[in-house]
């Protein structure tokens, strides 16, 4: 197999970051130039000579992409200019000189991926539709976000967002909006450095995580041979200083203290209000508003304003601190405060 996927991803997406170059005015005004509202996507791109690479993997992804994107719509498009592919490609390294290297199924399956993620269905969506922090899911699945902080720029699973940089190309079946980089899920990611550990290995691998493992044998309710098992599974996880700030509130010097049947019963409701099954959730799946039934039987919100906030039965949310670590079996958002449920609200 080829250097995708062995390749880490944090190295991976520094070095990407190093290859992000925006398309100059006069590039700008040549594309534009080549547009035609009387053609389809995939015509438009095959006009305008900087789309080239675009048509390439398209073709080279052999997923019918060419077909659907050639149909009635509407569609919205996020098309990444050849130099942006040319960057990805620099930055995959030497197996990848051109698109042409992704010759294998699972590479054309990955491939497909990036590109569908590029698509959204059933809208065309002009810059004048978007609003701040917007998510948008993609044919892929999971969601971009909008910025419109100095322009339009379109966040996907990676630290570095794709500026637009010729926006609202009006076609026969829908729009495009150029970008200056190639947009990767989440799900891409994963694939470009796999995960090695489970739930539970990463949190006793990361210090910050110390107390969550302690809660976890604490409650004494087969927690951590539960989120050892295949899942997946979403984790909300607790920093040291959350549960340290619980402690302090409840009276409690330590993890320890919880220690009668009915303690450890009522900290295993606290954690089970951690733990989403059946799913693992990204970011990049998550949307404002949405509420999300726990394992202990609750439901948690997600607020996007500003950042990724969970929501308990208290006034106060959780801020995610550090988002989408992938496990082998699921996600992991370490957030910084303890989510306490009614139930537990009310025993207490």
């Amino acid at each position: 197999m080829k250097k995708l996927f062995r390749l880490n991803a944090l190295a991976f997406m520094a070095l990407f970051s190093l290859f992000l170059l925006s398309c100059n005015d006069d590039d700008s005004n040549i594309m534009e130039e080549e547009m035609s509202t009387e053609l389809n996507i995939v015509e438009t791109a095959q006009a305008t000579s900087d789309l080239s690479l675009l048509v390439e993997a398209l073709i080279q992804a052999d997923a019918d992409l060419v077909a659907t994107l050639s149909a009635n719509g509407p569609f919205t498009v996020f098309a990444p200019t050849n130099e942006a592919f040319a960057n990805l490609l620099e930055a995959l390294g030497d197996d990848y000189n051109s698109l042409a290297d992704f010759d294998t199924a699972e590479e054309k399956e990955l491939l497909a991926k990036v590109l569908t993620y590029h698509v959204v269905e059933g809208t065309a969506a002009l810059s004048t539709d978007l609003t701040q922090d917007m998510r948008i899911e993609t044919f892929q699945g999971e969601n971009v976000s909008v910025d419109l902080n100095g322009g339009v720029f379109i966040g996907d699973a990676t630290d570095a967002s794709a500026a637009v940089v010729i926006p609202d190309v009006d076609t026969s079946n829908g729009v495009v909006h150029v970008i200056d980089k190639v947009l990767l899920p989440q799900e891409v990611l994963n694939a470009l450095a796999p995960p090695t550990q489970n739930i539970v290995e990463t949190a006793q691998a990361t210090a910050a995580l110390s107390l969550l493992v302690d809660a976890l044998v604490q409650a004494d309710a087969d927690l951590v041979a539960t989120l050892s098992s295949d899942g997946p599974f979403t984790v909300f996880a607790p920093t040291n200083d959350a549960f340290e700030a619980l402690l302090n509130t409840l009276g409690y010097a330590s993890l320890s203290e919880f220690d009668t049947p009915e303690e450890k019963a009522l900290l295993a409701k606290v954690l089970t209000y951690h733990v989403v099954s059946g799913t693992a959730a990204y970011s990049t799946n998550l949307n404002d508003g949405m509420m999300i039934e726990t394992v202990q039987g609750e439901n948690v919100s997600i607020g996007l304003s500003g950042g990724v906030f969970i929501g308990d039965a208290t006034d106060t949310d959780a801020q995610v601190v550090i988002a989408n670590v992938a496990t082998t079996n699921g996600a992991v958002h370490v957030i910084n405060k303890v989510l306490l449920p009614q139930e537990v609200l009310d025993a207490l």
